[in-house]
């Protein structure tokens, strides 16, 4: 009895031997992504990856060595097996072509020196993530897969930062955000001074109103309006103010646009209508909408920039109406001014409107480094410029003075001449500005066609021998042979009788005796050669299968290429050999 459950224990161990040797050689694919031309990051598939909405978003899809891959399908298909997938919906070309913010990439082969890491990479590209975009990514590998979750931070509308309403009237200010998951938002009011306010704290999925069917003078105060999700949250705040008689009327020519150089101090200038105000960046000035006295020091007043209302941020904020008895004066107060922030600024009342531009010579943002490629490989340079006018911007290869009108630089496949120093020129009506970058292109290292995993040849007598160094992607590369043995030692060339020499091959059509030592071959240029020998052998019987002719080139885990499935039945065969062993030897 204690034989038998032995041997039970035996042979379910050696199950589970060939159940993890079998799944030791399957490899999943690995999954980056990255955001706004960032560095590829990882993040485990657990961790929800949040995205700005607008911002740029790729996937990159790894597939390690010893995971089957059909790419026998034409170079502008995919591959039958590789695809991506959202929520368990599959991707295609097809379906995605019409979103042109979407891109699917070829399966294409990574370069020599990543053939260990990962042979492939297959990528999925959204330009411009919008909340329709959050969901579940996957990418599919020969049944394999791996996933993460995209979500997209909340994003309020714009709404009035300042609404006067007249008491007794209706106030129904909508708030509404995007972004996945569905964001909570909510209204609140944040400075209760008086406890006869009428609102209470409104919240609901994607959009809720602050709703006061009539205005009571408690109700004036500051009202908050927030979206939150899993992935971050959005806030917007407005001054309800209160009136108790209506606005007054008045008319385009009591209102003007006033600049104030100094914020500690200084005189008031006005605009000039059509005069652009040029702001240096790092600069502090204030912005001034001005009215004319006798006008209601309640009139409503919102700012606008680019056709798009304005927001405070640290550099820049609204400081409201400023004290005296003669004028008023609503303003904005640059500090620390960026060349984000020019743009056409408007002041609209109830008594007028006025408009005022602030330009900004160009300013280079973002400038890639210097970059090293080898030849053959896809290089990209980026140059990002601001400013307002928005500038163009073009890129000069200074070597040969091509001039491309472009922030992106996407060279495909670089050469030798595509070296040298670049210039980056961003221009509009004001000025320019320019940066420089170095682009090295270096030749890529040197490999043997072929791997050869035994260089011991054994070549019959009177047959021919061939012997390759033939070089990956230079296959008519010549090669210098050299022959060495106990009695001679030389360097081999086509004059002998009995020797061929084809580029980086070399054949003895009759093999014998005083063939019989080392062959070595050296090709490449000077610092980058690649040396090969092989140990000639002489038989004079039938010869074994490792003859002097070129051979067939076997599996051999760990070197390429080796087929999973052959190193597959090799661990079969010998693991069910092991097995065998065993229950012998528990019998």
């Amino acid at each position: 009895m204690d034989r038998t459950w032995t041997c039970i224990v035996c042979v379910s161990q050696v199950l589970l031997v060939l159940s993890h040797a079998e799944n030791g050689l399957t490899a999943r694919p690995t999954l980056k992504y990255a955001l706004d031309w960032n560095s590829p990051r990882t993040l485990s598939s657990s961790s929800p990856l949040p995205a700005r909405q607008t911002s740029r978003l790729q996937l990159l899809c790894s597939i390690q060595q010893g995971l089957q891959v059909n790419t026998s399908t034409a170079s502008n298909q995919q591959p039958g097996d590789v695809y991506w997938s959202r929520d368990g919906k599959r991707l295609t070309s097809s379906s995605t072509s019409a979103r042109l913010r979407w891109s699917l990439a070829e399966l294409t082969p990574a370069t020599h020196e990543q053939q260990r890491q990962a042979p492939w990479t297959f990528s999925l590209t959204l330009n411009a993530v919008t909340s329709s975009d959050g969901g579940r990514y996957a990418c599919h590998v020969s049944g394999q897969r791996a996933w993460l979750q995209l979500q997209v931070l909340p994003v309020l509308d714009s709404v009035s930062l300042r609404h006067v309403v007249v008491v007794g009237h209706r106030v129904n200010i909508p708030c509404t955000a995007s972004g996945h998951p569905e964001p909570l938002v909510n209204w609140r009011k944040v400075d209760k001074h008086s406890e006869h306010h009428q609102f209470e704290t409104v919240e609901g999925y994607s959009s809720v109103n602050l709703t006061i069917s009539s205005i009571i003078p408690s109700d004036a105060g500051t009202y908050v309006c927030s979206a939150t999700n899993t992935a971050g949250s959005d806030v917007n705040e407005l001054s309800l103010i209160v009136k108790r008689q209506g606005l007054k009327q008045g008319t385009q020519e009591s209102i003007s646009m006033l600049v104030k150089e100094n914020v500690r101090g200084g005189r008031l200038i006005p605009i000039q209508k059509g005069e652009a105000l040029v702001r240096t960046p790092g600069t502090s000035f204030d912005l001034d909408c001005h009215l004319e006295p006798g006008r209601d020091p309640e009139v409503e007043v919102s700012w606008w920039v680019n056709a798009r209302r304005f927001r405070n941020k640290s550099r820049a904020k609204i400081i409201g109406w400023l004290p005296g008895n003669l004028y008023q004066d609503h303003q904005i107060r640059f500090h620390n001014f960026s060349h984000h922030d020019g743009g056409v600024y408007t002041c609209i009342t109830s008594v007028g409107n006025v408009t005022a531009t602030i330009a900004v010579e160009p300013v280079i943002s973002q400038l890639t480094r210097h970059r090293e490629v080898n030849s053959g490989e896809a290089a990209l340079l980026q140059c990002k410029a601001g400013g307002y006018p928005r500038p163009k911007v073009f890129w000069t290869h200074l070597a040969s003075g091509t001039r491309i009108a472009s922030k992106i630089l996407n060279l495909t496949r670089v050469e030798a001449k595509d070296g040298g120093e670049y210039e980056c020129t961003a221009h509009n009506t004001h000025g320019q500005a320019k940066g420089k970058t170095m682009l090295t292109v270096s030749a890529p290292a040197l490999a043997f066609l072929e791997s050869v995993h035994e260089s011991r040849r054994m070549v019959k007598q009177g047959s021919a021998a061939h012997f390759s160094c033939a070089v990956k992607d230079h296959p008519n590369m010549p090669a210098t042979w050299y022959f060495s043995s106990p009695a001679n030692k030389k360097q081999l060339g086509t004059d002998q009788v009995r020797l061929k020499s084809t580029d980086s091959q070399l054949i003895i059509e009759s093999f014998d005796s005083a063939d019989v030592g080392e062959y070595r071959c050296v090709v490449g240029p000077e610092g980058r050669q690649l040396r090969r020998s092989f140990d000639a052998q002489l038989v004079t019987d039938t010869a074994p299968d490792d003859t002097g002719s070129d051979q067939s080139l076997q599996c051999t885990p760990g070197k390429a290429p080796c087929s999973s499935g052959s190193a597959l039945a090799s661990s079969r065969t010998l693991l069910a050999f092991a097995a065998v062993t065993i229950l012998a030897a528990c019998l």
